[in-house]
């Protein structure tokens, strides 16, 4: 089976940036706490030495992490902190309000757009908000015309970088979309497979919960498309792919792996439940007329059924008796649901 990429591709962009952010940090204030002790900043220096200490622990665990948008937020926490106390802390001679224009950018790649948008806004206005303070001081390092055009910079920077994330999160939607739906049927297909099963194999909170796989497959359907084309093929190949829609539960998943095989995963289901479903979806498909042009036509369908985790431990396993239990559906004379036990037709 194969396992798709994009969402974990997804993932591993997000890791790829924190990686060079967690370098960044450690070659920056590594030299910059030097700094901070030989002008006497003791706490802006410890300051620094501890984000040292935390990008060099986030470094060796950051691709291995489930957690990573929550470590990343934890990060960002204490980089965007250190900036705001040197703001209030330090003269404006040591330019770490520049900084702030790194933090929608920072914050957007890192943690997506919900959660970017989120830090960007508590920290521009923060800092802005500090540095407008120091503007009122009695004796002020800081003018307006600076604060305006830094605050047009930032905004501009963070405008940008909203929008950014806004049209990428919405390309990267649109290409999962794709990569996991059949296009003629709308269903799921067999990339998305894997991902699903490990998903129901952890069930809810964690307790995992009986599956049943049915995998069905169209009786004599090359006869259909070498006879009334590959038009007529494709109408009875949607008919069966509503009428599996139709039969799903909240909670089932619908395949069409290519062809005419399809597939269901039905989560919280004996065997004898299993083989129910299937007798309903087969008879379902077996009473049901497609119509194509001036033509009506009957379509039937085998049915392998196995359960997991009694037919097998992983997906492979699963797919393989399920596959073997179709091939016996189609070898009785078709039109049957077959199942450990069980063999019936209409």
């Amino acid at each position: 089976m194969n396992k798709p990429k994009l969402w974990e591709d997804e993932l591993q962009y997000r890791r790829t940036i924190l990686r060079v952010l967690l370098v960044v940090i450690i070659l920056f204030c590594s030299l910059a706490s030097t700094t901070q002790f030989k002008a006497g900043n003791l706490l802006y220096g410890l300051l620094e030495v501890s984000l040292v200490g935390m990008a060099i622990g986030m470094l060796v665990i950051h691709q291995k992490t489930p957690n990573l948008t929550r470590w990343s937020a934890v990060l960002l926490f204490f980089c965007f902190n250190t900036i705001l106390i040197g703001i209030f802390n330090q003269t404006t001679r040591s330019f770490l309000f520049n900084w702030l224009c790194f933090i929608p950018v920072l914050s957007y790649l890192l943690m997506g757009l919900r959660t970017g948008f989120i830090f960007s806004v508590v920290y521009l206005v923060a800092g802005m908000g500090l540095l407008i303070w120091r503007l009122y001081l009695p004796a002020p390092d800081v003018t307006r015309n600076a604060l305006i055009n830094l605050g047009s910079c930032a905004a501009s920077i963070w405008a940008m970088s909203h929008v950014f994330e806004a049209k990428r999160a919405s390309m990267v939607g649109r290409l999962q979309k794709l990569a996991e739906t059949d296009s003629l049927t709308g269903l799921h297909n067999r990339l998305h497979l894997d991902s699903i099963f490990q998903q129901l194999t952890k069930g809810q909170r964690g307790q995992p919960t009986l599956i049943g796989m049915l995998l069905l497959d169209l009786d004599k359907f090359k006869t259909i498309n070498d006879s009334y084309g590959h038009d007529a093929g494709d109408q009875v190949l949607m008919t069966v792919s509503t009428l599996m829609t139709d039969i799903c539960r909240g909670g089932d998943w619908a395949f069409r792996f290519g062809g005419e095989e399809f597939c269901l995963l039905i989560p919280g289901v004996s065997s004898e439940m299993a083989i129910q479903i299937a007798e309903r979806l087969r008879e379902s498909i077996a009473a049901t007329l497609v119509n194509v042009g001036e033509h009506q036509l009957r379509v039937t369908a085998s049915i392998g059924v196995a359960n997991w985790p009694m037919d097998g431990a992983g997906l492979s396993q699963l797919y393989k008796v399920a596959d073997q239990r179709l091939y016996t559906a189609k070898n009785s004379g078709r039109n049957r649901v077959m199942g450990s036990d069980y063999i019936r037709s209409n």
